[in-house]
């Protein structure tokens, strides 16, 4: 894990906890379905040009359901809460969120703008 963000920065506690909560609740879900020794998650956070950037990847069995090209909930109906509610906290940033998977990892690309005019 490794964060480098400054302290001042324009995105609020509260995105920066959810977002933070909502993917590592994803990873730990994601590798609660593999071997205890095949599991791994990797964070890193940094900022360049004023902007946040966040990647995380974490092992998990390869099973995903999509529907209509968007990730849907494998714990139930609809779509993902926790992958919905990142794409509303960055889309509130003017950002940009990746979710894409292999066979043997999950990945989320974020990017948060920090100049919102």
């Amino acid at each position: 894990m490794s964060i480098d963000i400054p302290a001042n920065i324009a995105v609020a506690d509260v995105d920066i906890c959810s977002l933070v909560g909502n993917l590592l609740d994803n990873a730990i879900q994601g590798c609660m379905t593999i071997g205890e020794n095949e599991r791994q998650i990797s964070f890193k956070a940094d900022a360049d040009n004023g902007d946040i950037f966040v990647v995380m990847t974490n092992s998990f069995d390869g099973y995903t359901k999509k529907k209509n090209g968007k990730y849907s909930s494998t714990k139930g109906k609809g779509f993902g809460i926790g992958l919905e509610s990142i794409k509303t906290t960055v889309n509130r940033y003017n950002g940009y969120v990746n979710f894409y998977n292999d066979r043997k990892n999950f990945y989320t690309d974020i990017m948060l703008k920090q100049n919102l005019s």
